[in-house]
């Protein structure tokens, strides 16, 4: 028979405790900025230099990059979308962790536009299963 011991309770309620505090530490804020390549980003510079510089090949992810250096990872952006702005001004709504400077993007705006959020990827899955659910 399995019993939780004092010290082992303790310790999951450690644990439980932190996770609840990391969750809480994310907050919703807005943050404006550069998308940048993140080894570019991590070096202190700014690449690609134009949208047909190799190193958007080479980036394995994608930053939002302040105009003092510091970034944000992008965490549920797709790298082809942010690959496709790289370069440009970015406007990002969503919950943003300073410890692990994370956001976890709600909204992805150019020019005030919004070209990405999960809202829009949730419809176009919906439209794309009922076009193929037609069908039979």
């Amino acid at each position: 028979m399995f019993t939780i011991t004092k010290g082992l309770m303790t310790a999951l309620l450690a644990i439980a405790l932190s996770s609840a505090s990391a969750v809480v530490s994310a907050k919703m804020e807005t943050v404006s900025g550069k998308i940048n390549g993140h080894t570019c980003a991590h070096s202190g510079h700014t690449c690609p230099l134009s949208k047909l510089d190799p190193h958007l090949q080479l980036e394995s992810a994608f930053v939002l990059q302040q105009q003092d250096g510091s970034y944000y990872f992008l965490s549920n952006v797709p790298r082809i979308t942010a690959a496709r702005y790289a370069l440009e001004l970015a406007t990002v709504r969503g919950k943003v962790n300073e410890k692990l400077r994370v956001i976890m993007v709600d909204e992805l705006m150019i020019n005030g536009k919004v070209i990405w959020s999960p809202a829009m990827v949730d419809e176009a899955i919906n439209e794309w299963e009922s076009m193929h659910n037609a069908d039979g």
